[in-house]
């Protein structure tokens, strides 16, 4: 039962103890509890904000000093040039560049040359530096070890920490000089510790902060004694200087600690207030972006079903309707109207098809799952594809299409032909939807890549002269669920996911989608880009492809060709659908080919193996024994004969389950009557004059991939 409170005058009645009765009673303990609370909460925000002070600091000393360092080892790397070019200058001269140097970058104690004796001659400055000149550095095992290093490796070395003798902890650069493979000695610079990085930080690093650098546990430089040091606030680092790393620590120092709760007694009793106030204010304001929330996605899922509802309750009543028409008892209907119907069933099934992976190929992309799949394929038979498709349609529209070769474009090309498509199907029936009369252009260009002569773009223009989008919808055209309210009125159906799918599609084959121009009641014009690999020098004849096209448009009423050549196979269909297995083997037998069925895995092997099939269908998800398994049991038998998958699962990774398990080829459901004869004169190789040749693979139709 839930908690409630007796109000007066209720007779007993108890309410449920809602969010203001809470807060009624939160206000009662906040006395108590906020006391405590808030103290700790400042303290815990300063020590937070020290902390992310600390490593902002340590990153600006770390690059700072690196910056600084490289700058001066440079410096002295131009001097070695210089040597190595011209040869050995003379005393004055060197000394002089050597003075630019260090007047132009603070920090050096001193540079000097040493000889092969390893004995320092010149050095500069001379003041204050008086004990380093004529020094024998041999003597010196970490000056030694560093020259001998430097020589041996040819290449800038650093020392390990040292008390240079002019006083003071420091390191020194070493440089070897080789002029033509000829050792002339060293260039060697000294930097005081104290003086290099009191500089670099005072610049560098606020107040109250601590600073180290250690060499292999070496102290070169630090602000504060190793006890001083709080471990659990320090932020270290390491950095590389001519093959030695250097280990940076900064952290906070005591007195910054200190004040950083001092402000906590301070705030206590406005930010008990304030607190609360602004505690309840995010807490509605929250409620209203979650409710807001809410109802876009409740509006956003509402629309998207009623679209989908509409898109798919419209085609189904005519395949229903045209299919109650053919089953009619008592009507008999002429060829001519028969093949009518069985064409407007077949397209509108067709359209449920397209619909539904449209869906399916929006949420791979939204989920991350979707790839691109590239082969060899002829772009001028996808092309005469796409306009037989629609050329039929437009004549009863007064909508002319017309389809021009601009330039050079390859007759062969290797990209994602499903895809590529797709997204230019999408484009022409939108234009067909907004157009009742006029024309659509679609125009082919090819543009060959600057650095790649091999990768070129390919663009389709897709032109109409229909409602046209005003400047209002342009912005949301490629939005899913958005059909351009001006353009649309509700006169023109759709999902509104064919824009945002085909963007999507461009962009995962290296283009992109994009709106040209526009305008309301003269049309669209809309660009498709994608990148492809051209695969031959052959090219479209633009004037020979256009006259072609118009020579061989579709029928308006296109039929099924029976095939001639299959006569005589042995085909076993494994499928556990009584309907799908009639229509199998209503499909095979228009085409001379016999038939054996089998209505689940077990079965299906049995007869297999029992018989002599030239082909065998299997379908994937059946009872007792699937077809991935059923599959793999036959190729572990020693079965040779081509399988071929149907499936009704569209994933990638589902489909390759298939072909791994030993499957010669996966055919998608729904399939036609054309490719499930021609996935079965693929893989039987038979015409009527005998066996199919191989095709001829060129040298360029390699596999290729986006």
């Amino acid at each position: 039962m839930p908690f409630g409170l007796n109000k007066p005058g209720t007779n007993g009645i108890r309410r449920p103890f809602t969010l203001s009765h809470m807060f009624a009673v939160a206000i009662g303990v906040a006395g108590i509890l906020l006391t405590a609370l808030l103290a700790s909460n400042i303290r815990d925000i300063e020590l937070k904000k020290i902390r992310e002070e600390t490593g902002l600091q340590e990153t600006i000393v770390h690059l700072e000093l690196k910056r600084r360092l490289d700058e001066r080892v440079r410096a002295i790397d131009r001097l070695v040039k210089r040597w190595e070019l011209f040869g050995q200058p003379t005393r004055e001269r060197w000394e002089a560049e050597a003075n630019l140097y260090i007047e132009g970058h603070e920090g050096y104690q001193s540079i000097g040359w040493v000889d092969r004796s390893y004995h320092l001659r010149w050095l500069v400055p001379t003041a204050g530096n008086e004990p380093s000149l004529n020094m024998d550095m041999r003597f010196e095992p970490i000056r030694k070890a560093a020259l001998e290093e430097a020589k041996r490796s040819r290449e800038k070395t650093v020392t390990a920490p040292i008390q240079l003798v002019e006083g003071g902890l420091g390191f020194r650069v070493v440089i070897p000089v080789y002029r033509k493979e000829h050792f002339e000695g060293f260039v060697v610079s000294a930097f005081r510790s104290a003086q290099l990085f009191n500089q670099i930080l005072h610049e560098n690093i606020s107040a109250g902060f601590g600073i180290r650098l250690e060499d292999a546990g070496a102290t070169i430089f630090s602000r504060a004694s190793p006890s001083e040091i709080p471990r659990q606030w320090a932020r270290k680092s390491t950095f590389a200087i001519l093959h030695r790393e250097w280990q940076l620590t900064v952290w906070p120092e005591k007195q910054l600690l200190a004040n950083s709760t001092s402000y906590a007694s301070g705030v206590f009793f406005s930010g008990l207030i304030i607190s609360v106030l602004c505690g309840w204010l995010v807490h509605f304001a929250q409620g209203a972006w979650y409710r807001r929330q809410a109802e876009m996605e409740s509006h956003f899922k509402t629309e998207f079903v009623a679209n989908m509802s509409h898109e798919i309750r419209t085609p189904l009543a005519a395949v229903i309707g045209y299919a109650e028409a053919l089953a009619l008892p008592g009507h008999r209907l002429s060829d001519t109207a028969r093949g009518d119907f069985a064409s407007r069933i077949r397209t509108n099934a067709n359209f449920l098809g397209g619909l539904i992976d449209d869906v399916l190929d929006i949420t791979r992309l939204e989920s991350g799952r979707f790839s691109v799949e590239g082969s060899l394929f002829s772009l001028e038979d996808l092309l005469r594809d796409i306009y037989q498709m629609y050329h039929a349609a437009m004549k009863d529209r007064k909508v002319a299409l017309e389809l021009s070769i601009l330039g050079k474009v390859p007759r062969f090309v290797a990209s994602d032909a499903k895809r590529i498509r797709q997204v230019i199907t999408n484009l022409v029936s939108n234009a067909f939807k907004f157009t009742v009369e006029g024309k659509i252009q679609i125009r082919v260009e090819v543009h060959t890549g600057q650095k790649d002569a091999g990768k070129n773009e390919l663009c389709v223009y897709v032109a109409d002269t229909g409602t046209g989008i005003s400047a209002a919808d342009t912005a949301r055209i490629f939005l899913p669920l958005e059909r351009g309210v001006t353009r649309n009125l509700g006169r023109v159906g759709g999902a509104g996911i064919g824009l945002a799918l085909s963007r999507k599609l461009a962009r995962c084959l290296g283009g992109d989608l994009v709106l040209l121009r526009s305008e309301p009641g003269k049309g669209s014009e809309f660009l498709f880009t994608c990148m492809v690999q051209r695969c031959s020098s052959d090219c479209i004849e633009g004037t020979e492809f256009e006259k072609s096209l118009l020579e061989r448009a579709a029928p308006d009423a296109p039929g099924l060709g029976l095939p001639l050549d299959l006569s005589g196979l042995s085909v076993l269909s494994v499928e556990d659908d009584a309907d799908i297995q009639n229509l199998i083997a209503h499909y095979l037998t228009l085409a001379g080919i016999r038939c054996d069925c089998a209505k689940n895995g077990i079965e299906g092997v049995e007869k297999a193996l029992g018989g002599n099939f030239d082909l065998i269908l299997m379908d994937v998800q059946m009872p007792l024994l699937d077809g991935i398994a059923s599959t793999r049991k036959l190729r572990e038998a020693g079965c040779r004969v081509p399988i071929v998958s149907l499936t009704a699962r569209v994933m990638r990774e589902e489909t390759q389950a298939v072909l791994d398990a030993g499957a010669s080829a996966c055919l998608t459901k729904p399939f036609s009557f054309d490719q499930l004869i021609g996935v079965i004169r693929l893989h039987c190789g038979r015409t009527k004059h005998g066996v199919l040749p191989r095709p001829v693979e060129s040298p360029e139709s390699a596999p290729w991939s986006l």
